[in-house]
C-alpha cells in the first residue's frame, strides 16, 4: 500500500513539473502530458507510446524517460523502468524522481541494495 501511495505521489510531482516546464518544448513536452494522462486512466500500452514519441522528438528529454519508465513499472516491467530511470539519470542526474523510480523498481525485483543506494541519493538530492 506504501509503494502505491508512493507511486501516486510520484506520478502527480512528475506532471507538475512536466507542467512547469510547457512551453520549452512543445511537442515532445505535449506527448509527455498526453503519456501522463493516458497513465492515470489505466492505459499503460497507449501511455508508453505517447512517451516513445515524445522521446523520438527530443532524446534529451530525461521525463519523457522517467514517465515510460514509471508506465512500465505500472505494467510490471520492471527492467524496462529501470533501463529507462537510468537514461534519465544519464541525461540529468540532478533530479530524485529518476533515482527513486528506479529505486522502486529494484526493490520490486528483489535488488535490495540497489534499490536502498537510490532512495539514498534521491534523499542526498531533495534535502542537499
Amino acid at each position: 500500500m506504501r509503494h502505491k501511495r508512493l507511486l501516486t505521489i510520484t506520478i502527480c510531482l512528475f506532471l507538475a513539473s512536466v507542467m512547469l516546464v510547457l512551453g520549452c518544448r512543445k511537442s515532445a513536452e505535449d506527448y509527455v502530458a498526453k503519456g501522463g494522462s493516458l497513465y492515470l486512466q489505466g492505459q499503460r500500452d497507449e501511455a508508453i507510446a505517447a512517451y516513445n514519441k515524445a522521446i523520438e522528438i527530443n532524446p534529451k528529454y530525461a521525463n519523457a524517460y522517467l514517465g515510460r519508465g514509471i508506465a512500465y513499472y505500472g505494467k510490471g516491467e520492471y527492467y524496462q523502468a529501470i533501463a529507462d530511470c537510468t537514461k534519465a539519470i544519464e541525461l540529468d542526474p540532478t533530479d530524485a524522481l529518476y533515482y527513486s523510480n528506479r529505486g522502486m523498481a529494484y526493490y520490486k525485483l528483489g535488488e535490495k541494495v540497489k534499490a536502498e543506494a537510490d532512495f539514498k541519493r534521491a534523499k542526498e538530492l531533495v534535502f542537499k
